[in-house]
């Protein structure tokens, strides 16, 4: 196994001696270790097809600029510098949100400190309003008040880039609700983005918060959409301690909720001091979430 061999295991003969539970154990470490391998070059397979598709068309359209082919025509010449513009753009984005997962990845540990989630929820609506209004579509806030141990920009984050996927995917007089709640019995604390859009396609909910997951690929690709945000928020809700979760009946929209503990997780053991969040970098990232998915 050191030498590369991921395949090879222990397998020794079943028992409940110690030998016997170690090599279980073993066998068991190696395995979550190439599932990680395998993750691992599955992204950077995933990461290297992204970033050679706007090059590749950059390069394109450089060239045909290069070879005359706008024959001293101003505008084509302004409309292929867009295009390229717009390309530089995608690839900004991208680059921006692999370094961001990079980060979360790699991740340090900081004193939590106190978030009113009142607060956050309209920060985000104020922001999100001229959108919103753009569209035709109704922006509304409900909250009691709750308050969380967390990183206040991080967990805005979160609910900025499912709010942007509900106001961009409810059509015109559609409705999204930011809505926060108390858990009765575990006091855990609730967000959920709820809208009235056309909802999400059942074979593509289970693989919503993967990295690079399109539902509709060219749709995506159109607007801009890298295919990170949902992963982006799932780590950072995880980061929390929390959880983050999607509920979409067919034809009735979608809710996403974002759970919270009552308490950030424990740091030393029997110690709730600090929680684990990202290290310093923007999530800037829309993805597309309603029917076309990310």
């Amino acid at each position: 196994i050191a030498g590369g061999d991921i395949e090879r295991r222990m397998r020794l003969p079943g028992g409940r001696n110690e030998v016997a539970r170690l090599g279980a154990a073993f066998d068991h470490m190696v395995d979550r270790l190439g599932s990680a391998l395998d993750a691992q070059k599955r992204f950077v397979a995933d990461a290297s097809h992204e970033l050679r598709t706007p090059l590749t068309s950059m390069e394109g359209l450089s060239e045909m600029l290069l070879m005359g082919a706008d024959r001293g025509d101003t505008k084509v010449v302004q409309k292929t510098v867009r295009s390229i513009h717009k390309e530089l753009q995608r690839l900004g984005r991208l680059v921006t949100d692999l370094l961001t997962l990079s980060r979360l990845d790699s991740t340090m540990p900081m004193k939590p400190m106190p978030v009113d989630v009142g607060k956050l929820l309209g920060e985000v609506a104020e922001q999100m309003g001229p959108l919103a209004q753009a569209k035709g579509v109704g922006l509304s806030v409900a909250s009691a008040g709750q308050v969380v141990q967390g990183e206040a920009d991080r967990l805005k984050q979160v609910v900025l880039n499912l709010v942007d996927n509900a106001v961009r995917y409810t059509p015109e007089r559609g409705e999204v609700r930011l809505v926060s709640s108390t858990d009765p019995v575990t006091g855990q604390v609730q967000i959920e983005v709820q809208d009235s859009g056309p909802g999400i396609a059942l074979q593509d909910i289970p693989h919503l918060f993967d990295r690079f997951y399109r539902g509709d690929a060219s749709r995506a690709r159109a607007t801009g959409n890298t295919g990170l945000g949902l992963a982006i928020a799932r780590a950072i809700v995880e980061a929390h301690g929390g959880q983050i979760s999607v509920q979409s009946p067919p034809g009735e929209g979608a809710t996403f909720r974002v759970t919270l503990p009552d308490q950030p997780p424990n740091a030393p053991i029997g110690k709730r001091e600090s929680i684990t969040v990202p290290r310093s970098g923007d999530v800037s990232n829309r993805d597309t979430v309603k029917g076309q998915i990310v």
